[in-house]
């Protein structure tokens, strides 16, 4: 399953599951995995909630939000917020689709059209293929958590595990519905091989431990 949409609440997206579910798109609702640094420090300041559908049903859950969305926008006033954003600033909500709610995006054709500012599809399209090139680039990994990594692997700790499956296996979702590694081929080689490391140690850990107990 691929994650389509992520909420700050639980609650907004149980709303949203019930939305995909009476248009008959299964669902389902994960906590959102932090990255390698907020895994280490257990910060939950971020802690989300994504809603995950079958890649099939992307097309269907996207037609069901703009629908959805659509209906909302027709009975917005114009004391709504995205009315005092400058045209520069519509057209960004358009090119990154992805940090804004569907009712927004929708919103900032409807004020753009009712100020006579034309723009087409295809541009609108173009600007986010440009937002897309964006979301592929890999994050970029701080050393210090590449060296932990491997410090906690080694010494047997379940972080090292956890950073280096974050690193190794952590994907994002595009607006589009495509899956991507979060990660550059390097850092997800590197946690890959944390994650190893960090079995084995852990294995053998339990082996010496149960060897100790038994010959006590």
């Amino acid at each position: 399953m691929i994650v389509f949409k992520t909420f700050m609440t639980k609650l907004e997206a149980v709303d949203f599951q019930k939305l995909l579910s009476d248009n008959t798109i299964y669902s389902e609702i994960s906590n959102n995995i932090p990255s390698a640094d907020t895994t280490f420090v257990g910060n939950t300041i971020d802690h989300r909630y994504d809603v995950k559908i079958q890649s099939e049903d992307f097309s269907r859950a996207q037609d069901v939000l703009k629908q959805e969305s659509q209906q909302i926008v027709e009975d917005i006033d114009t004391d709504h917020y995205l009315f005092q954003f400058t045209n520069d600033e519509l057209l960004d909500i358009l090119k990154k689709q992805d940090e804004w709610y569907m009712t927004d995006v929708i919103l900032a054709k409807r004020i753009l059209k009712e100020r006579n500012y034309s723009i087409s599809e295809s541009e609108i399209e173009n600007l986010n293929n440009i937002r897309k090139e964006e979301l592929i680039k890999p994050e970029e990994n701080k050393p210090i958590w590449i060296f932990l990594g491997y410090f906690f692997a080694i010494s047997g700790g379940l972080i090292g595990v956890i950073i280096g499956h974050v690193l190794w296996r952590n994907k994002k979702t595009l607006p589009n519905g495509e899956q991507v590694y979060n990660y550059s081929e390097k850092d997800r080689e590197h946690g890959k091989q944390m994650f190893g490391f960090g079995i084995i140690t852990m294995i053998l850990i339990i082996i010496i431990r149960f060897y100790k107990a038994t010959n006590m």
